[in-house]
């Protein structure tokens, strides 16, 4: 393990039901990117890479940066191996959706919406983003959720939110990662005993279900899908009925806008 690793990181004291290492930093350049480096080491299911703050924080596409008050947030990523999964790869965001809306109801008092396929909004802000991505055995989650944050520099004030600007108490991100945790064991447990259905609860929660939308990808922008929002299938893909249609569309990947009719 390089110095630099063994300096920086050093277990955590956050209890985590999946039995496996909690490892915390204050600061780092991304937990994603050190989540990867111990998995390739040999971490075990249920891993958690935490940190009080990133450097190079990221989205799910290229050129977003996750953004956040040093200290006061939850950053972290969990390394999932995909044989422990009572579920697809492919489901995971809008699960992982699921279980922090789940979270935020039972803990703190609000309820969320999920926004297809990896944001957590309250009241149109966005609070949380989850970014997931894989390689042959793992799936690395990265979660990132505003807790203490009181401002939101530029164009973010209007569309970011945290759990200090809804409740207006302030919380610690450690003791929140270990409710997180708690949820997330719990849920995954239930959708493998089959006492969850996972796409019932996304879609009761989805943001804006019934409204139109468009979902477009890639640079230059190309239109995907354009219609009703009408929920997601069993796989966790977003269906959109175009006007018009009887069948809705299945969208797997993509980013979904608003359309103002």
């Amino acid at each position: 393990m390089p110095d630099v690793i063994k300096k920086k990181y050093h277990p955590g004291k956050i209890k985590n039901r999946f039995q496996a290492q909690v490892y915390y930093t204050e600061s780092t350049t991304s937990t994603m990117d050190d989540a990867k480096y111990f998995a390739a080491r040999g971490s075990v299911h249920g891993t958690v890479v935490c940190a009080g703050f990133q450097t190079k924080g990221r989205g799910r596409f290229p050129g977003r940066k996750w953004m956040s008050d040093p200290g006061g947030n939850l950053l972290f990523t969990i390394i999932l191996k995909k044989t422990m999964l009572p579920f697809s790869v492919e489901r995971l965001p809008v699960i992982i959706g699921f279980i922090l809306c789940v979270f935020c109801e039972e803990y703190l008092g609000f309820s969320p919406s999920i926004k297809w396929p990896n944001d957590i909004l309250y009241h149109h802000k966005k609070i949380t983003g989850i970014l997931c991505e894989a390689d042959g055995e793992n799936v690395f989650c990265g979660i990132g959720m505003n807790c203490n944050q009181e401002l939101f520099p530029g164009d973010l004030k209007h569309t970011s939110a945290s759990i200090f600007t809804i409740t207006g108490k302030k919380n610690d991100p450690i003791l929140l990662c270990e409710k997180v945790l708690g949820c997330m064991y719990r849920e995954i447990e239930n959708i493998g005993q089959n006492s969850t259905n996972p796409q019932f609860e996304v879609e009761k929660r989805l943001y804006n279900r019934g409204q139109k939308v468009k979902v477009i990808a890639g640079t230059p922008e190309k239109v995907l899908a354009e219609g009703l929002l009408s929920g997601i299938d069993e796989d966790g893909a977003l269906l959109v009925l175009p006007e018009g249609e009887k069948f809705p569309v299945r969208v797997i990947a993509g980013e979904m806008v608003f359309v103002d009719d």
